[in-house]
Parts: structure tokens; sequence; C-alpha cells
């Protein structure tokens, strides 16, 4: 027995993969599969019935749907003036409820569920996944430049965070049941297993790769592919994709020149999306301001220097007034104070010897 925990242990030393970690990794795995693509079935639910509602009802718009989801037939809008209301309410109500329930779930989704398998061990809060849910089928449903990917990423990171506290997992259990949630609902919702589980182990790092991931991302994604085609169907999302063929060796240029330009492209919308946030998050800033006017009392001077980081650290701009004078402190006024107040102090220095004195 003792020979054997030594094995299991010098095989998780080296990677390699052990009988138990594999039976560890298909019932974990089942158990995420299973709860991601049922949490796949209700987003992608709630994404038609807002769309049917709000786009349909409300502005008489139908969009037009992926072949393998629907029909590329579209019509509307009937009342196009409908159209940038409905986006506004949409997008305010969102924000709203992110705000004021989980502030984490805010972005398309991705970057949360990586912050938290980096920095947070692991652990989502569990009401991120039904705000997250709410608010994403919101915007999308009243006509929001957003998409599935990263709220589908963020809730299935939820339900792999979920299961991982409810069953007591280790922080490194945790952070891979986390990856597999993510994996899984990508899989489930764009019906591709296989995309799911490679995008768990790579997105999460920019030049590396998860390979502990695999195994457990893999049947996860499987299990949720598996309920939610039972819910829909299993033809996949561009619907005649199988119907393409290579041919001859001469395409393979144009399949490169098209990688290229869709790299580029991509490369493009991630700086500006991340810039346009970037800009956003500065202009909450403006607008914030205090004025620190110099303190006679000895021990609110020497917690100035702290107060003044976290102000600057919160986006403040600290006003400094300048008198017109030297200020100094009066002796008596220093000897009636250390009489009349008894406060803790840290050092004999006097008073005004941590005043600073500014002149004109």
């Amino acid at each position: 027995m003792v020979g054997r925990q030594f094995q299991w242990a010098t095989a998780d030393r080296l990677g390699l993969l052990t009988r138990q970690r594999l039976l560890r990794s298909a019932w974990l795995g089942v158990v995420i599969g299973l709860v991601a693509g049922g949490g796949a079935i209700v987003f992608y639910e709630g994404i038609d019935f807002a769309t049917e509602h709000l786009l349909g009802n409300l502005a008489g718009y139908h969009p037009p749907a992926p072949l393998g989801e629907g029909s590329q037939d579209w019509s509307g809008p009937s009342r196009r003036w409908v159209l940038p209301l409905l986006l506004g309410a949409g997008g305010l109500l969102s924000g709203l409820i992110v705000w004021l329930f989980a502030p984490e779930a805010e972005g398309h989704g991705t970057d949360a569920a990586i912050d938290a398998f980096h920095h947070k061990g692991g652990r989502v809060r569990l009401r991120v996944v039904p705000v997250k849910l709410v608010a994403s089928i919101l915007t999308i449903g009243s006509g929001g430049a957003a998409g599935r990917e990263g709220p589908t990423a963020q809730i299935g990171a939820g339900f792999g965070s979920f299961i991982s506290d409810r069953l007591h997992l280790e922080p490194a259990e945790r952070r891979r049941a986390l990856a597999a949630g993510m994996g899984a609902g990508i899989g489930a919702i764009f019906r591709a297993p296989l995309g799911g589980a490679m995008m768990a182990a790579e997105i999460l790092y920019k030049h590396d790769f998860e390979a502990d991931i695999i195994l457990l991302g893999l049947i996860s994604s499987i299990v949720a592919y598996s309920v939610f085609g039972a819910y829909t169907d299993y033809t996949p999302v561009f619907g005649g994709a199988g119907s393409f063929s290579f041919t001859h060796p001469s395409e393979l240029p144009y399949f490169a020149a098209l990688g290229i330009a869709c790299g580029l492209f991509g490369l493009a919308y991630a700086r500006t999306f991340y810039g346009v946030t970037n800009i956003f998050k500065k202009l909450d800033k403006v607008g914030k301001g205090i004025i620190l006017m110099h303190d006679f009392q000895k021990h609110t001077a020497e917690a100035l220097p702290e107060v003044l980081r976290r102000l600057k650290a919160g986006g403040y701009k600290v006003v400094q007034m300048k008198a017109k004078a030297p200020i100094q402190t009066l002796a008596q006024y220093d000897e009636a104070l250390k009489k009349d107040t008894k406060l803790p102090t840290v050092s004999k220095r006097p008073i005004d010897s941590v005043v600073q004195t500014i002149s004109e």
C-alpha cells in the first residue's frame, strides 16, 4: 500500500497519468459536464426568448440565426426607431444588475474566469452565474454587440468552482475544475466538444499550455455537448460545414492568407476593445477630487502618507492648499493640547515638528 501511494505521488510530481487521476477525471468530468450542459441549455433558451420578445415583438426585427440553429431568413426591423431605445435600455438594465449584485461579472467574462484561475484559487462566487446569465441574455436579446463565448466561459467556470466547493476539492483540483467548466460550456453551446476542451487548456496562458486540464476538459466537454445536443440537436453550428473538402495543395496559400487575415483582425479587435475599456475606466475617475489642508494633530499628520497613497490609487486628485504666509504653531496651543488630550503617541516630537511649513 505504501509502495502504491509512493508510486502515485511520484507520478503526480512527474505529471504522469495514474489510475486514480483517470478515475477522478472521469467522474468529476461527468458531473461538471452534466451541470454545464444544463446551464448551456438555459442560456440558449434565454437568448432565444429575449430575442423573440425584445427584438421581435418590440422592434419587429427577426435577425438571422446560424444555419445549424435555424435558417438565414430574417425580416425587419419594422420599427427602426425602437432599436436604439431598446439597445440602450438593455445595456442600462444589464449594467445595473451587474453593478448591484456581482461587479466581477462585468465585461465579456473570459478574463474574469482566467483571473479566478490564476489569482483566486479557482474560486468564483455562485451569484456570478445567475447574474452573468441574466445580464448577458438582456444584452444579446436587446441587440447588444455581444456573443455567447465570454458569458458561457464565465458561467461554466462558476459551475466548476461551485462543484469543487461542494466536493471540498484541493486548490489545484478546483482550478482544473474551473477550467474544465469553461471548456464544457463552450463545447456545448457551440457544439464543438474538442474545441471546448482545447480552448480550456490553452486560453489560460499567453505562451503556454495547461496540459493537466485536457483529459478532464475533454470528458466534461463531451458530456456537456451530449446533454445540450440531446435537447436541441447535434447539427454543427454552421450547418453545411461538412460539405467543404480539400482537393488540391494549391488551396493551401489561400487558407494561410485567410488565417493571417483573421489573426490580424482578431488582434485589432482585441486592442480596440481593451483600449475603449481603458478609456471608460479613466473617465470613471474624472471628477473625483479632495482638498487637503494641513492638520496640526500629530497622529493625523503621521497618517497622511498612507491616506494619500490610497486616495491616489483610487483615482483621486490631491489638491494642496498653500497659505499666503508661513504657518507656525503656537507654543501655548501645543501645551494646551498636550494637557487636554491624552492620545496615544509613537514619538516624543513636538507637534510643530510634524507640520509642514508652506511658504507662498
